[in-house]
């Protein structure tokens, strides 16, 4: 599998918000370009950003203070 990233020096489009334990932001941030093993290639765009605080998730049993998700949505 092969990557292909690209960021955006575009501002983000709409504000942020505060839900529960993060904060989202939504816009156009980057487009991801990827080939699966057949050779084929697709093409995302990230649509949000979340920033979990505490993380959601544990590395070797830690827990983080922040956890970043970047959401991509196919083309």
């Amino acid at each position: 599998m092969t990557f292909e990233f690209e960021l955006s020096d575009e501002a983000i489009l709409t504000t942020s918000a505060l839900k529960d334990n993060m904060i989202v932001a939504e816009g156009e941030f980057s487009k991801l370009y990827a080939t699966d093993v057949s050779g084929d290639l697709s093409g995302y765009n990230a649509v949000a950003l979340e920033l979990h605080s505490p993380s959601e998730h544990k590395i070797e049993g830690h827990i983080f203070d922040a956890e970043l998700h970047i959401i991509h949505e196919m083309r």
